[in-house]
């Protein structure tokens, strides 16, 4: 949408009855929220409010975690958030491996205190080494199952 080229709502639209017909539900996770990305995402999925979860993503460069968090709450009936290391690239600190564990924390416990209803994290390589949880996931679960 950043770039204003014409999207496929026709096609979306086949992609929410696919979803509703055959009972379920759907995330639409999403990072821009200039160009009334957000305000047209509303148009695309009205009548499908009940199944669709809108997740904004962490990896703005510019929209702070929690700002977008509140911004989803505001204006959908089901939303959640995208936590992801990209965040750190995004605004110029170093490597998503680089990230502190602790913003990532800070992050999922943002979203998790403003109600919202999924939490999904990126990218894997951050949580997983070959399939073994890395130390960052151990973390993050062990203040996640006690907060």
């Amino acid at each position: 949408m950043a770039r204003l080229q014409t999207f496929p709502t026709d096609y979306v639209k086949s992609l929410l009855n696919f979803t509703r017909t055959h009972g379920l539900k759907l995330q639409w996770s999403e990072w821009e929220v200039d160009y009334g990305t957000f305000q047209r995402i509303q148009n695309y999925i009205e009548g499908y409010e009940d199944i669709v979860t809108v997740t904004f993503q962490t990896n703005n460069e510019k929209v702070e975690p929690w700002n977008g968090f509140l911004l989803a709450s505001g204006m959908f009936q089901h939303w959640g958030g995208s936590i992801q290391s990209w965040y750190w690239q995004e605004r110029g600190y170093g490597s998503e491996f680089d990230m502190p564990t602790s913003v990532l924390l800070e992050h999922a416990l943002a979203g998790r205190k403003l109600g919202a209803e999924i939490l999904e994290f990126e990218p894997y390589w951050y949580l997983f080494d070959n399939g073994e949880p890395r130390e960052n996931l151990q973390l993050l679960m062990t203040v996640l199952t006690s907060a």
